[in-house]
């Protein structure tokens, strides 16, 4: 199963079956290899308040942002339970678990129930 998602020129495609996110872009293309299982993603916009840049990937448990500059890594969420949707606006992400529905501020790193 694929998930695209289109932001400006810039598309970004995850592969669930293989486990990569391809990104293409003006300034090139770069594919990640994930170690596991990513359910969701979404992409910190240039100019929103938070996370610019940066790719947030949903695993089940957690909630990790990926910096392409840098090629690097970040725990933003842990604790999840069966993670199932994650959508960016500003400085939340809105996440959907078995448990239910949170919004995570990136700027507080702080999690709220919905």
């Amino acid at each position: 199963m694929q998930i695209e998602k289109k932001l400006g020129d810039d598309i970004y495609i995850l592969n669930r079956q293989k486990q990569t996110l391809q990104y293409s872009s003006h300034e090139g293309e770069i594919t990640i290899n994930l170690n596991k299982e990513v359910f969701d993603f979404d992409v910190g916009r240039i100019g929103d308040g938070c996370g610019a840049g940066r790719i947030f990937l949903l695993f089940a448990t957690e909630i990790k942002a990926f910096n392409p500059e840098n090629q690097e890594y970040f725990d933003v969420v842990q604790d999840l339970n069966q993670a199932c949707s994650i959508e960016k606006k500003g400085c939340d992400l809105f996440i959907e678990d078995a448990d239910g529905k949170y919004i995570f501020n990136l700027a507080m790193m702080k999690r709220y129930n919905i």
